[in-house]
């Protein structure tokens, strides 16, 4: 009840400043410097007990406050007669809500303050249960009927809920997250923003709260958070760049085109970093005249992060970074050049190119610590890349060209689960082809056509018109032995498949996400036939043209997620799918008015069914749009 009361909107509007102490340590000096903490941080407490009384009394007087004092233990009759005559110093209107067991409480108020509560209701039981568990963050189907059975053989004690809430939290913590992420998320520290389909987190992001905690523990004398530099004036930045000896981990979001000059002045000094991250919207060309000061100033340097930071060319002396473990390059070039290899400690090596192809010179597999490569281009290996004995730790290999893609390679790369091939994929979907159905350790597929022409600028098919490009396309095949059935996740990017042949991808017993982009697809009407997607969870639909979506909830059981971004020409939503019982998200973005009005109908159906149903959770997104 204090905690739902705590939440309402309208206590927040009555008074300046809320207080939620949980008391552990039953003493008044203690609960005095919990109160103190809250009201003012950057005040130092007093140390004689009589002089502490006095400033948080006067800290009191200043604003009007709620002060919940939560789950006070027994206390001595001399602290409890202390503390509660300073907290009953404020004229401005303050309160204080004291909560707890202790029956001595009540000969200190006046009767007409005294609440005396009842065994709680199953529902206010089970509201308890899930804030202690959840705080502000929606209760999971799954949860809800286990749950409300847990909270009802609590009996309606206040004590045993909470102290039940917290041996769940541990021991989930224990089993499914030893890192203690429940995610930070329990605790209102990291939001979710995007879930993978187990249902773990896949992207997150934290509060403001937490986020000016974190800017105040990177300052210069801390040595554990990236240290932001800021561009405060026409020169200079905050901190001062003479200054980033003293740290080991730098940010830098804007402006990075004025830093790294001034950086590399700096770098004569011994400097220690560890890290370097940059996410700016500005590029900025690194010269070869400074890559040997770059080169000095990051020679302890683990984590390079900086996307906007362009060469022209990798130079042999960058390539001497061996620390490194974590690279990501942005490169006006075409080719990765053989000395790449001597980054020997590399995890994670992602490339950016402005080229459509990337020579790959450099011998990756021969990269002992190498498990993760990433690149933007279509990508070619040397053709004789022997491997090493330990060329089994890859296990992302993206961008891949289709002529680099040979059972050879495959062989050598057991542990493969990510794979991204990007390319004239006519060579390996022709129909005769049966290497990508051989791939039975890969879990996620990505598969972009982009036909080879002597335009650097053109990427296959966004808009087809000539009846040469169609040819190419046409000869695209999907067959029932094309994608081995281990498949998890798979995406198709340009390849304009017929929407006939769309049930093949509906026999892939494990498919549970499917991403269509551009044209995967091309024709007006996209019809589902035979069992449809039995087991898919996640489709994702972008810049598709079609018109008409024809489907029943029979078709895609199992749906959790649909997203429709830039298919503007779609004329209805399925209404069919709002009777989908584990439907949870629609996103729509960029559709035409007629798919709203059918998005917004789903939403009430949704609401329609709730009302016998609890169980249903559904969003409609993005909020901004359907309010």
């Amino acid at each position: 009840m204090a905690a739902e009361m705590f939440r309402s909107s309208e206590i927040h509007n009555h008074f300046n400043k809320l207080i939620w102490v949980s008391v552990s340590d039953p003493t008044e000096k203690n609960i005095l410097l919990l109160i103190l903490r809250q009201l003012d941080p950057s005040e130092p407490p007093r140390v004689i007990p009589f002089e502490l009384r006095k400033q948080v009394g006067r800290l009191l007087k200043e604003k009007k406050i709620l002060l919940v004092l939560n789950d006070v233990p027994k206390l001595s009759k001399e602290d409890l007669k202390g503390l509660l005559i300073t907290l009953g110093e404020s004229d401005k209107g303050s309160k204080v809500l004291i909560t707890g067991d202790n029956p001595e409480v009540a000969n200190f108020v006046e009767d007409d303050s005294l609440i005396e509560l009842k065994l709680l209701k199953h529902e206010q039981s089970w509201d308890l249960l899930k804030w202690e568990l959840l705080k502000k963050l929606p209760c999971p189907p799954e949860f809800e009927i286990h749950g409300q059975l847990i909270a009802e053989n609590c009996n309606g004690l206040p004590r045993d809920i909470v102290s039940t809430a917290n041996a769940l939290i541990t021991k989930l913590r224990r089993i499914d997250d030893p890192s203690g992420r429940i995610q930070l998320v329990a605790k209102n520290l990291v939001k979710i923003e995007e879930k993978r389909l187990d249902g773990s987190a896949k992207t997150c992001s934290i509060t403001e709260s937490i986020h000016k905690f974190c800017q105040k523990e990177s300052e210069p004398d801390r040595e554990n958070f990236l240290q932001e530099f800021i561009k405060h004036d026409r020169e200079g930045f905050f901190p001062v760049i003479d200054g980033v000896k003293k740290n080991r981990r730098v940010c830098v979001h804007g402006h990075i085109s004025k830093f790294i000059p001034k950086f590399i002045s700096s770098s004569r000094q011994e400097i220690w970093l560890r890290s370097f991250v940059s996410h700016s919207n500005e590029a900025f060309t690194l010269h070869k005249n400074d890559i040997s000061k770059i080169r000095a100033a990051f020679n302890l340097l683990r984590v390079l992060d900086a996307k906007p930071i362009n060469v022209k060319r990798i130079h042999s002396e960058l390539c001497l970074l061996v620390h490194l473990r974590y690279v990501t390059l942005s490169l006006k070039g075409d080719v990765l050049p053989e000395a790449i290899s001597k980054l020997r400690n590399v995890q994670t090596l992602i490339v950016h190119t402005t080229s459509r192809t990337l020579k790959i010179e450099a011998n990756i597999l021969v990269m002992v610590e190498l498990r993760h490569f990433e690149t933007n281009a279509s990508a070619t290996l040397p053709k004789k890349s022997g491997a090493s004995e330990e060329d089994e730790r890859l296990e992302t290999l993206c961008g891949i060209s289709p002529k680099s893609c040979t059972s050879e390679l495959f062989e050598k790369l057991p542990n493969l689960k990510k794979l991204g091939i990007c390319g004239q994929l006519a060579l390996l979907l022709d129909g005769k082809n049966d290497l990508l159905c051989k791939l039975d350790k890969v879990e996620k597929l990505k598969l972009l056509n982009q036909e080879e022409t002597g335009d650097e600028k053109l990427k296959l098919p966004t808009w087809i018109t000539s009846s040469k490009q169609k040819g190419q396309l046409n000869s695209l095949i999907l067959g029932p032995s094309t994608f081995h059935g281990s498949l998890r996740t798979l995406t198709l990017s340009a390849t304009c498949l017929s929407w006939e042949h769309i049930f093949v991808l509906g026999t892939l017993q494990q498919l549970e996400e499917l991403m269509l982009k551009d044209n995967a697809f091309s024709g007006k009407e996209w019809k589902v036939h035979d069992d449809g997607f039995p087991h898919l969870q996640i489709l994702k639909i972008k810049n598709l043209h079609f018109e008409n979506w024809k489907c029943s909830r029979s078709h895609f059981p199992r749906i959790r997620r649909i997203v429709l971004f830039k298919c503007e020409q779609l004329q209805e939503i399925p209404i069919e799918l709002a009777h989908i019982p584990t439907f949870q998200e629609l996103h729509l973005q960029n559709g035409g008015e007629i798919a709203k009005i059918c998005a917004m109908d789903i939403r009430e159906k949704k609401l329609e069914m709730r009302n016998t149903n609890h169980n249903i959770v559904f969003k409609l997104l993005p909020k901004d749009i359907f309010r």
